[in-house]
């Protein structure tokens, strides 16, 4: 195997910005073609970097942009139509919300992250649950 034609994980990974463990995961999933010379060493043709280079489209730079944490909760309120402190409030009382589709499930996982770290950085309160009799 040719040094010059190959590169490494890691290599790959500079190029993307991304972790080698990430390239590695591109290589599993068939996204990146790559040979694995021995047992624990995985190497990727040039040739396949560049062609997975050419077909990537660029992020949109409004993506890339960070936005405030109020008006992310915010569009999550509005496609579940409650606040995010009666969500913490719910999650406090040991319920949660009934979901019906894998999108929402994936969505309520994320408002739940959101909602959690914006109370770990001091951004939001804490909820008090409210226990009934």
């Amino acid at each position: 195997m040719d040094r010059e034609e190959y590169l490494t994980p890691e290599e790959v990974a500079s190029l993307f910005r991304v972790t080698p463990q990430t390239v590695l995961n591109w290589v599993r999933a068939g996204r990146l073609a790559g040979v694995q010379p021995s047992p624990r060493v995985v190497r990727i043709p040039r040739v396949e970097v560049e062609r997975v280079k050419r077909a990537r489209k660029p992020i949109p730079k409004d993506l890339l942009e960070p936005r405030p944490w109020r008006e992310v909760l915010r569009e999550y309120e509005h496609h579940f139509g409650l606040s995010t402190e009666d969500l913490l409030r719910l999650q406090a009382e040991g319920r949660v919300l009934e979901l019906r589709t894998a999108q929402d499930e994936r969505m309520y996982e994320a408002w739940l992250g959101a909602a959690r770290l914006a109370v770990a950085t001091g951004l939001l309160a804490v909820p008090k649950a409210t226990h009934r009799a």
